[in-house]
């Protein structure tokens, strides 16, 4: 960055180092830069993946709302774009005290498994019910978020890798929460 601070891949992986430490702030402004430097970057996917990430981790309801739309409306079928919509309503209902919309989230839901490789299909299947039934539980609607939950847990064995479970322990922990 001190020879060329216009170079969108350096302030890119600048922002990606910053989260890696927890400094969200900052990790927004440096992406923030990348993606004015150059907004079809070849990492422009990764980059606005990045923005709606960094945004949801500091409440940020404006940017939320810009880049996570931005990303989705560009990258409709990246797996790991269609998969971040699943968050979005629980950090505007959180913050901005938007209603979630449970039937949304299943359509959410289809088309992030439309969009994953069939291979993956099941364990994504698990991780996509576990963070619905911590968003349902969020709704206030507790003994739906249980059944849903249930659900997802009768299939962990069935699928269950080192990786998947690691997501599944992580959304299963925010649906725990959500139910007290």
């Amino acid at each position: 960055l001190a020879a060329d601070p216009e170079r969108a891949e350096a302030w890119a992986t600048l922002g990606q180092l910053l989260i890696l430490t927890g400094r969200f702030a900052e990790a927004q402004q440096a992406t923030e830069r990348a993606f004015e430097a150059d907004p079809w970057l070849s990492d422009a996917e990764n980059i606005l993946f990045q923005l709606c990430g960094t945004a949801m981790e500091r409440g940020n309801v404006a940017d939320v709302d810009r880049y996570c739309a931005e990303a989705y409306r560009r990258y409709p079928t990246n797996p790991s774009v269609v998969f971040l919509q699943l968050w979005v309503p629980a950090i505007l209902a959180r913050v901005d005290g938007r209603a979630i919309d449970i039937d949304s989230l299943w359509r959410i839901v289809d088309a992030h498994l439309a969009t994953v490789p069939d291979r993956e299909r099941d364990s994504w299947r698990i991780s996509d019910r576990m963070v619905v039934a911590g968003l349902i539980a969020q709704a206030g609607r507790p003994d739906s978020a249980r059944a849903v939950l249930r659900r997802a847990r009768a299939d962990w064995s069935s699928v269950e890798t080192a990786e998947a479970a690691y997501m599944w322990q992580y959304a299963e922990a925010y649906t725990l929460l959500r139910l007290g």
